[in-house]
């Protein structure tokens, strides 16, 4: 019996050992898998925060509504064009271009509060889809610690059982050879006493 007990606790601590390994490495897996999308989730940010503003700022500057010296250069280096004075059109549209450029940041100004709320309006969307990612990943996890905690108790059910069995068996067999012991008779049995005794005594001893 002491034997069974012995192999019975060595394939015991080989079950738990292996079971360890396999969530560990199930978990790191879960791990790394996580961190791959909160870093693509991350990158994936960015770009369209970009994306967002450089669009907002194109819109805007389409939307722009050209003064009236924009207006008067332009046409003036249309006809200097047409005219073929291309040097003093060449001037014009320098003008024209310095005048183009202040109109962006005069309009731009005018507008950066309108143009900070929209920023502020999408950032805050993509915390509300980046936080529900995590909450996501955070709650598959909780699942996966749900499901290891079940297997783990059904195996420690399982490794109880195999002990109570060998605990049981070992418990019936020595009182079934107890009570032998008690009930034999040597004046009956004197060839067999002494082998019978020893041979029982060193069964209890060792179980």
């Amino acid at each position: 019996v002491q034997s069974q007990v012995e192999g019975l606790e060595q394939e015991q601590n080989k079950q738990l050992k292996e079971f360890n390994e396999f969530w560990d490495k199930r978990f790191d897996e879960f791990d790394q898998n996580s961190n791959e999308i909160i870093n693509f989730m991350t990158n994936k940010i960015n770009k369209e925060r970009k994306k967002y503003l450089d669009e907002l700022q194109i819109n805007f500057r389409k939307s722009i509504r050209h003064s009236k010296k924009y207006i008067n250069l332009k046409s003036k280096m249309e006809n200097l064009s047409k005219l073929q004075r291309f040097e003093e059109a060449a001037e014009i549209k320098n003008l024209l271009e310095i005048e183009i450029e202040e109109g962006i940041q005069k309009f731009e100004k005018e507008n950066s509060i309108k143009l900070d709320h929209l920023m502020i309006k999408f950032e805050k969307k993509q915390e509300i889809d980046f936080k529900n990612t995590q909450i996501k990943i955070n709650s598959n996890k909780d699942g996966l610690q749900k499901v290891k905690n079940t297997e783990y108790d059904n195996l420690v059910k399982r490794i109880n059982a195999q002990r109570i069995t060998i605990e049981n068996r070992y418990n019936l067999e020595r009182s079934q050879k107890l009570k032998l012991l008690q009930t034999f008779d040597p004046v009956k049995n004197l060839n067999a006493t002494k082998i019978f005794i020893k041979t029982l005594e060193f069964e209890i001893n060792n179980m």
